[in-house]
């Protein structure tokens, strides 16, 4: 059998060409990316969103086109829109503790005190757990969930004056939980059964 030279050269010139083309689209979201944070930190909205746009032609499916969206409508003040998309992006990403940071940030804009506390817990174990260390989004984690403790606290003083059982006890399974991290040491209920 005759080795086919000219498939073979084929096959690697299509690869090379993938190769390139990836490599243009990983430069085209760098500098997309770099432009949009730019814009953003100079509050110059309407350019975010053309930038968004031309963002999202070329790269729809890439997840920080999501987190910025989110972040966009935090900015205008579209808290139900940002909300929806950090939805998706925890269902979508579940791993991802930018994802659950961006849903704490709508959380807390919409001043819902415990569902942001949750979701900064949250962003914050998979951060460690993945030792992935953004630190200025760790620090600002840490910050939150500080600044939000005072709000939990004048919040459950206000259910336990009001006689607000469900609350209180939402807020209770809160604080039993906050502190199980996913790992191989802790001890979790894995069934219903085991939490009775």
């Amino acid at each position: 059998m005759k080795f086919d030279y000219s498939r073979c050269l084929i096959l690697c010139l299509v690869e090379y060409r993938a190769k390139r083309l990836e490599l243009r689209t990983l430069n085209v979201k760098k500098e997309l990316k770099q432009e949009i944070e730019q814009n953003f930190n100079n509050n110059e909205i309407k350019k975010v969103i053309l930038i968004l746009q031309q963002y999202k032609q070329k790269c729809p499916n890439d997840r920080d086109l999501w987190f910025y969206e989110c972040v966009l409508a935090l900015t205008v003040g579209e808290l139900e829109k940002a909300q929806k998309i950090a939805d998706k992006c925890v269902h979508k990403f579940p791993t991802s503790y930018e994802a659950y940071y961006y849903q704490a940030c709508v959380y807390q804009a919409r001043g819902m005190i415990l569902e942001a506390l949750k979701s900064y817990h949250i962003a914050y174990d998979l951060n460690l757990y993945t030792h992935y260390a953004n630190d200025s989004i760790l620090e600002d984690i840490k910050v939150q969930i500080e600044n939000l403790g005072d709000q939990f606290e004048k919040l459950l003083n206000e259910y336990i004056a009001y006689n607000d059982f469900v609350n209180i006890s939402r807020m209770l399974s809160f604080l039993n939980r906050r502190d199980v991290v996913w790992g191989k040491d802790e001890k979790m209920a894995r069934s219903a059964k085991e939490l009775i």
